[in-house]
């Protein structure tokens, strides 16, 4: 027997999914293409906006100059301009200032703390020399500054020598009067006392 007449006589058939029309579907035309729904989504997803986190804030913010010079102005024997601009010697200044004031109205030991106060007065007027031209905080960041600020520091510098010269002339009046009224002060009290004893008392001139 020929194998091609047997090949012949059984025609392959195709599977009934393709022979089948599919509902509303003229017959001889071919079916649409279904895409993969695996793979294929008709319905465009929304894209959410990605969340950028905020930017980490500076722990050491730029400090300005002119607070810093400001701060040694007036409160230099406080140490609040160490302090500022991150100094930790400042700290030990503010608490040697207050417990100085503190103790100043205690007996007996409040002539240490008016030295120990007036020795923080003369460190606050050179620490004021010190940090005039300092131009970094205790982190090495430039301090900020502009030129607006720097014409008031000239201000505050020429203030501040005017209040040194009044301090000293100031000082050197009190230490004049002190000089000069104290030994006239005892020097009347022994004519006194010289007027209102008996002439005839030797004891007094032979110190008996």
């Amino acid at each position: 027997m020929n194998p091609e007449s047997n090949t012949d006589s059984h025609p392959q058939t195709e599977p009934l999914s393709t022979l089948a029309p599919e509902p509303n579907q003229e017959p001889g035309t071919q079916p649409p293409h279904q895409p993969d729904e695996a793979t294929f989504d008709p319905t465009p997803q929304p894209r959410t906006a990605e969340q950028t986190p905020p930017p980490a804030s500076d722990a050491h913010d730029p400090k300005s100059r002119l607070a810093m010079m400001t701060l040694a102005f007036f409160a230099g024997p406080t140490g609040l301009a160490r302090i500022y601009i991150g100094d930790k010697s400042g700290i030990g200044r503010l608490w040697a200032y207050i417990i100085s004031s503190i103790l100043m109205i205690v007996p007996l030991i409040n002539f240490i703390s008016a030295f120990a106060l007036l020795a923080l007065g003369i460190w606050g007027v050179v620490d004021f020399f010190a940090l005039k031209g300092r131009q970094t905080d205790a982190f090495e960041k430039p301090l900020h500054t502009t030129t607006r600020d720097d014409r008031y520091i000239k201000y505050l510098q020429i203030l501040f020598i005017v209040a040194l010269a009044f301090a000293a002339m100031a000082l050197l009046a009190t230490f004049a009067a002190m000089l000069y009224f104290a030994p006239s002060g005892v020097y009347e009290m022994d004519l006194r006392d010289f007027s209102n004893s008996d002439p005839l008392d030797s004891s007094r001139y032979l110190g008996i």
